[in-house]
Formats: structure tokens, C-alpha cells, sequence
């Protein structure tokens, strides 16, 4: 997946990994610092749990990539 700075210091857009034509907003403030992205996964899975004040098991791929190459530099 490419991972491009896109608004400093916490938004980022990162490209699918099953189809590359998808781009995917990823915004690390969001929900207190859990992170949001606008994948389906992201809107369908885990937004309604962060709504009710739950916390997801899982995070989406692409939240857990933008996290682990910031955690690398």
C-alpha cells in the first residue's frame, strides 16, 4: 500500500491494496485518536461501535499501515 502525507501532521491517503483506483483518507485525530478512514470496512464495522463509545477490536488495514510506518520513522 502507498501511504502519502497528505494534510500534516495526521492526514494521510493510502491506496487500496485490492484496488488500486481506491484512494483512502486516513485522519489520526479523529475519535479521540483512535483514527478514522473512509473505507467501507472503517464506516460499516467500526464507526458504529466508536459512536456507541465502544471500542473496536480490529482497526482497518489502513489505519494499522499509516500507524506502523509512523512508528518505523
Amino acid at each position: 500500500m502507498n501511504v502519502v502525507q497528505y494534510d500534516p501532521p495526521n492526514r494521510f491517503l493510502v491506496t487500496s491494496m485490492t484496488n488500486t483506483g481506491n484512494v483512502h483518507l486516513v485522519d489520526l485525530e479523529e475519535y479521540d485518536g483512535y483514527g478514522e478512514c473512509s473505507c467501507e470496512y472503517f464506516n460499516f464495522s467500526i464507526r458504529p461501535q466508536l459512536k456507541e463509545n465502544k471500542k473496536p477490536k480490529k482497526q482497518c488495514r489502513h489505519l494499522r499501515i499509516v500507524k506502523q510506518k509512523l512508528k518505523s520513522n
